[in-house]
């Protein structure tokens, strides 16, 4: 089981005082990134936070970021970082200046999991009427949603002729939408011959090894 690793720390930077300002006047300064994360799930976001509020127009921060790419935020409280390469540890440093002494640096780390990725079994069913058929088509196409980078596996058994005509229904049932799902996206499988026509829909998630599927 991946555990997600964070760290949490503040340096206070600068003298003790600074035109008549002690550090008890200082804001709390902090960085905080995902609580749980899969490697599926970038870009990973890390917030910095002052408590209380800070004027924005009063500081600069700048973010610098080990074994990952800022691909948007930077000058702002909030970021957004991609992956380098999986199963290393992130670490993202929000540096503000411009508050004199109530200078500081703070961090927040994690380790990005390469997890299992597996396909799942999302419906089974016989022979159906048209209409009931349709509801299953498009339960199936929410679920594909989620995931756009998915497949939807269509496994039939059953006498040949049956397996034709299911397969030939989908065809005719799915409508692709503009740039969303397309036609690889949709897989027709023929499990083989039973006695009667039975089908197992599943998603197979990007990556995921999709010959476990029957």
């Amino acid at each position: 089981m991946c555990r997600v690793l964070s760290m949490l720390f503040v340096l206070l930077t600068l003298p003790f005082a600074l035109y008549g300002q002690t550090s008890a006047d200082c804001s709390d300064f902090a960085v905080t990134g995902p609580s749980a994360v899969l490697t599926m799930n970038e870009p990973y976001r890390f917030e910095a936070k002052f408590t209380p509020s800070v004027d924005a127009s009063t500081y600069t921060i700048k973010w610098t970021v080990d074994n990952g790419k800022i691909v948007s935020g930077q000058g702002t409280l909030a970021i957004e970082v991609a992956k380098v390469k999986p199963g290393t540890s992130i670490q993202a440093v929000a540096e503000v200046t411009g508050l004199g002494e109530c200078d500081r640096t703070a961090s927040d780390s994690l380790i990005i999991c390469e997890a299992q990725v597996k396909p799942f079994l999302i419906n089974e069913f016989g022979e159906l009427p048209a209409d009931e058929l349709q509801f299953r088509i498009e339960k199936a196409l929410e679920e594909l949603r989620s995931d756009p980078t998915a497949s939807l596996y269509w496994v039939s058994y059953g006498p040949e002729k049956k397996v034709a005509e299911f397969e030939r229904a989908v065809r005719d049932l799915i409508t692709y939408r503009d740039g969303e799902n397309g036609p690889d996206s949709f897989v027709l499988v023929n499990g083989g011959i039973e006695d009667e026509l039975r089908v197992r829909i599943w998603i197979v998630p990007a990556g995921a090894d999709s010959s476990i599927v029957n």
